[in-house]
């Protein structure tokens, strides 16, 4: 299902307080929003207003180009607090981790390493379910990464699991 909706980009309330010098005050737009389009202050309102705003700055951490073999394809992978998202050239996913079930790690005879996932519901790409998202790694490769938290917040949350720095 699709929904469009038409914003113009001018402000009709402003029109009509132009023709009516006493207009009342509560005719003030909504979306007008210094440095954005009517549009985009639009897109920002209704996102926050369905508590749906989720900025990647508000990642714990991401991965690039994540190569994965089933659903295939590579993706960009977010980490926040509650849960994941992936996202690829067709597709974007995000995935809660209670849906997260079972973790595999299985070394491959040739050198990579599997790291699979068993979620449920199963994520979808059109009528083919993926119960299970496979993520290839090579053995000889590092990724170092960044914790986009304070060092506090990583003691008390995470007692010594994490780093600000991880290999």
């Amino acid at each position: 299902a699709e929904m469009r909706v038409v914003v113009s980009d001018t402000n009709p309330a402003a029109s009509l307080a132009a023709a009516d010098a006493e207009a009342d005050e509560n005719l003030a737009d909504p979306l007008e929003v210094e440095g954005k389009t009517r549009p985009e202050a639009l897109h920002e309102l209704l996102l926050e207003k369905a508590d749906l705003a989720v900025s990647k700055r508000d990642a714990i951490t991401s991965f690039t180009e994540l190569a994965m073999l089933n659903p295939r394809g590579r993706y960009d992978l977010d980490m926040y607090p509650d849960f994941f998202t992936m996202h690829g050239k067709s597709y974007s996913y995000k995935i809660m981790y209670a849906n997260v079930k079972r973790m595999f790690m299985l070394q491959k005879e040739d050198g990579d390493v599997l790291f699979i996932l068993r979620i449920d519901p199963p994520i979808r790409q059109g009528q083919m379910p993926y119960p299970f998202l496979t993520f290839r790694f090579s053995e000889t490769e590092e990724h170092t990464i960044q914790i986009n938290l304070d060092q506090k917040e990583i003691d008390e949350k995470y007692a010594g699991k994490l780093a600000q720095e991880m290999e």
